[in-house]
């Protein structure tokens, strides 16, 4: 038996229902999709739901990206890896949001809200360590790891690809995309919903 896991829940339940929106907009008349738009079927209803949440906030991302010098596409995969555009997710470690940052580095940083404690941690780490993987690295495994040197665990070098795949469909198919995940509904599930 798993013990419950609010979080768990929370993840299971966005996924139903980004699954369930999807099921809905491929049973809904077919719309003539412009040129060069990939087919619905080509893209995973998850990632769409995911997508179609960070169109949200997208305009903060770019507003703080711009502000930190950091690529638009590189904090929204980050931010779609750490979180998948749920503001109200908190890790089992305590870091909070669409960015995942740990409550005292959020002190630390001194901003207002957690997408720009996000984007200006990374823009941090990338200064620091001077190249983008090893910033992402860093961004999840903690500085101090990769400053040392040696190995790093299986868990941030799957991070480092998860996030280096995202920023790569981002900039291949976002026009794709973008007009798919326009035709999703955001809902909110709480808790016994």
């Amino acid at each position: 038996r798993v013990p419950w896991n609010p979080m768990r829940i929370r993840i299971r339940a966005a996924v139903l229902l980004v699954v369930f929106l999807v099921a809905a907009a491929r049973v809904a008349p077919a719309q003539e999709a412009p040129p060069g738009v990939l087919p619905l079927d080509e893209f995973s209803p998850v990632f769409l739901g995911m997508y179609r949440k960070l169109m949200v906030i997208e305009d903060d991302i770019r507003r703080h990206s711009r502000t930190y010098g950091v690529d638009f596409d590189l904090a929204r995969a980050v931010c779609l890896y750490e979180s998948g555009g749920n503001a109200g997710l908190t890790s089992g470690a305590g870091a909070r949001g669409y960015f995942q940052v740990m409550p005292p580095t959020y002190r630390e940083l001194r901003v207002s809200t957690n997408l720009e404690a996000g984007v200006k941690y990374l823009a941090q780490m990338i200064r620091q360590f001077e190249r983008e993987d090893r910033a992402v690295a860093a961004y999840n495994g903690g500085p101090g790891r990769i400053s040392r040197g040696g190995g790093l665990p299986l868990e941030t070098l799957q991070y480092v690809l998860g996030v280096g795949h995202y920023r790569a469909v981002l900039k291949q198919h976002e026009v794709s995309l973008r007009y798919h995940a326009a035709r999703l509904q955001l809902a909110t599930v709480e808790r016994g919903d």
